[in-house]
This record gives C-alpha cells, sequence and structure tokens, in this order.
C-alpha cells in the first residue's frame, strides 16, 4: 500500500493513512481494522472494517451513502450515521 497526499480546504496536502477500525459498543473489543491511504474516501473504505453480523453501525457522516450502507446491510445490521454535529443520530437502514 502506497501513502498519498490529501489535502483539505484551505489547509496543506497531508501524506499519510488513515484507520477504520469495528469495535463492539458495549465491551469496547476492536472486531476489524482496515488501513487506507489517505485520499480514500471513508464511505468506500469503511466495509473493510465491518465484523460480521455488526448490529446497529454508529459512524460519523463521512460513512454515508449506499456503498457502505448496503454493506452493512449485507453483514446484517443496521447504518446509524451522524448528519451533522449538532443534529441526533438517524437510522439510515430500512428493512
Amino acid at each position: 500500500m502506497t501513502k498519498r497526499a490529501i489535502g483539505h480546504k484551505d489547509r496543506p496536502a497531508v501524506d499519510g493513512f488513515t484507520t477504520h477500525v469495528g469495535a463492539d459498543a458495549d465491551t469496547a473489543l476492536v472486531e476489524e481494522i482496515a488501513v487506507t491511504p489517505a485520499n480514500i474516501n471513508d464511505g468506500k473504505a469503511g466495509p473493510d472494517a465491518l465484523p460480521d453480523n455488526p448490529g446497529q453501525v454508529f459512524a460519523d457522516s463521512s460513512y454515508r451513502g449506499n456503498l457502505f450502507g448496503d454493506a452493512v446491510r449485507a453483514k446484517g445490521g443496521t447504518p446509524c450515521t451522524r448528519r451533522h454535529r449538532h443534529v441526533a443520530s438517524r437510522n439510515t437502514g430500512t428493512p
């Protein structure tokens, strides 16, 4: 894996990696880890950090989208992502 530079708005580009962690909400035990170049969108990389039968999956807004939501549902879970830091979580899963 090669690290990639990524910039954010007015800040300079940064070389590095991003770590995606799937942990159990009750026990705080890490179940899955995925490491990607920093320029890979969280929603595309997040499915690699999903454990089997994840239950409710809580993630920030960078994981919103069909790719991540479909991956959560395919493993038997329900995606719950935050829209914005000032808005309560919403359940994005549909039966």
